[in-house]
């Protein structure tokens, strides 16, 4: 039989090593992600269409840089603003405008939207479909 001084010792160990276990080390499980909605908008020819960017900390605290880019010259795309501060408790949002040239085909385009965190290398994107009419 264990000595209560026993029990109590490798209780307070099995702690230490399940509280050092939960410590991130800096750039360690710390993460972010993207998403964007609605996922496909419809747009005419020389109109806009807007969506919503939305970066979750999911644990990252610091500066993510955001970009949108279009997979064609017919069409293209802002977000504003275009850095936000991401602290571990709230999701940011942006504004993504797509605006298809009056000259734009008739058709589908991929936008891209990108959020960077260069203190910790690390980059994640989504897409969205605008669909010209």
């Amino acid at each position: 039989m264990k000595s209560k001084w026993m029990r109590v010792f490798g209780g307070l160990a099995l702690l230490a090593i399940a509280s050092v276990a939960m410590l991130a080390l800096p750039g360690q499980n710390q993460n972010f992600s993207i998403s964007a909605f609605p996922p496909m908008a419809t747009a005419r020819a020389g109109a806009a269409a807007n969506y919503t960017a939305v970066v979750d900390s999911q644990g990252f605290e610091g500066r993510v840089t955001l970009t949108c880019q279009s997979s064609s010259p017919g069409v293209g795309c802002s977000i504003s603003p275009s850095s936000v501060q991401l602290n571990p408790a709230l999701a940011s949002a942006a504004h993504v405008r797509a605006v298809a040239a009056s000259n734009a085909q008739k058709g589908s385009y991929q936008l891209t939207i990108t959020a960077m965190a260069e203190s910790a290398g690390t980059e994640k994107s989504t897409t969205v479909t605008l669909h010209v009419n």
